[in-house]
């Protein structure tokens, strides 16, 4: 597949309805000429992943992929690939999860959910303050004008000047050589003039993904705060099948996060 134009890539988006914070802007500087995925993403492919942690308090503990097929903890997420995504005519790598491209079906336990994205919510939209969104596969390569590059690679080189850590938080990379690490770590307080009492939050997401295969291999997601009026709280791990990882402790209870975390995906225009 042969695609032609620049890509932005920001690691994590966060906002919040009354605060925001950002670990920086991490926008790639060369032109990328396409993109390639794993040799291991092929027909007849299976790749499964299990909901290791689904703990919330305060929000909704579920998730509900379609209509009438709601994932809880203990449950996984099959996809069966159908069609080599290299083959496919898209612009961006992104469409695999969020267009009507059909390059797979989509599994809740063993019950058929659709070969059709779009029909599909594979964001955790637990309420309209929480929303975590990210890909459950990646390329491993992507291509310049002078030749190809591993993606994870290219990352970590990009990313690693933007790493830091301090009162405010951590933001960190890895790249060992099986797994591409992301972590980004937020804990502040703060007041409002026309409510009453401090804020406090605390939020870190850690993502993980094969760097032979691009599929995510742990997303470890919490979110914490709290205010005078209410807590809530919410921690989900997703665990590949194949994944050495660990499913974390959990850590304090409480809060109401007010967050958008996300993984900005470029969009490359085919040729």
């Amino acid at each position: 597949m042969r695609v032609k134009n620049t890509i932005f890539m920001g690691l994590f988006i966060i906002s919040f309805l009354t605060f925001s914070y950002s670990s920086g802007n991490l926008v790639a500087k060369d032109v990328m000429t396409g993109f390639y995925f794993s040799d291991h993403i092929v027909p007849n492919e299976e790749i499964v992943w299990d909901i290791a942690k689904f703990d919330t308090e305060g929000v909704p503990a579920e998730w509900p992929l379609k209509t009438g097929y709601t994932a809880v903890e203990g449950d996984q997420i099959k996809i069966k690939v159908t069609k080599d995504p290299d083959e496919l005519n898209i612009s961006h790598y992104g469409e695999l999860f969020y267009s009507d491209v059909d390059w797979a079906e989509f599994y809740l336990n063993d019950a058929y959910l659709s070969d059709n994205p779009s029909d599909l919510d594979l964001t955790l939209n637990l309420t309209d303050e929480i929303l975590m969104a990210w890909l459950f596969i990646l390329p491993t390569t992507i291509e310049f004008d002078t030749g190809n590059e591993s993606l994870f690679e290219y990352f970590y080189d990009m990313m690693t000047p933007y790493t830091y850590s301090n009162d405010s938080g951590i933001f960190e990379v890895s790249l060992t050589s099986d797994l591409f690490t992301q972590k980004l770590q937020i804990e502040y307080e703060y007041a409002l003039l026309f409510l009453p009492g401090i804020f406090r939050v605390k939020q870190t997401i850690e993502m993980s993904y094969n760097i032979v295969t691009g599929v995510l291999d742990k997303l470890d997601v919490y979110a914490f705060a709290s205010s005078s009026e209410s807590t809530n709280e919410a921690h989900i791990i997703l665990l590949n099948e194949d994944s050495t990882q660990k499913v974390s402790i959990h850590w304090a209870t409480g809060f109401i996060a007010l967050l958008t975390i996300g993984l900005a995906v470029g969009y490359m225009r085919k040729r």
